[in-house]
């Protein structure tokens, strides 16, 4: 297979093949630019992503809150400003505590 720009390969382990697609380049390069990029995710998926660029854990601490989908572009920024905005748009509150995010339902 020969890769252009906006292509990408695909390795699958349980059959032993490659496939080719056309990437969804803005969101598949996203973490070259430090930017956090989700359409309709999970609220795990994204605390994976802020780890992955921010280096810090987080904690659900209710199982309401993995289910509320998250969709939205965060260029980097401080951290506060990331977690501000996904606190106004899903009601979940967070605190922080050295480098862990303590994610829980607003009352």
């Amino acid at each position: 297979i020969t890769l252009y720009p906006g292509d990408e390969a695909r390795c699958s382990t349980s059959d032993s093949t490659i496939a080719y697609a056309k990437a969804a380049t803005a969101y598949t390069l996203a973490w070259r630019d430090k930017t956090i990029y989700v359409r309709n995710e999970r609220m795990q998926t994204v605390t994976d992503k802020i780890y992955q660029i921010y280096g810090y854990q987080s904690k659900i601490t209710d199982a309401r809150l993995l289910d509320i989908k998250i969709s939205g572009k965060f260029k980097y920024q401080p951290i506060d400003n990331i977690l501000q905005a996904i606190q106004y748009t899903t009601g979940a509150s967070y605190t922080l505590q050295n480098k862990t995010i303590i994610w829980s339902v607003k009352n």
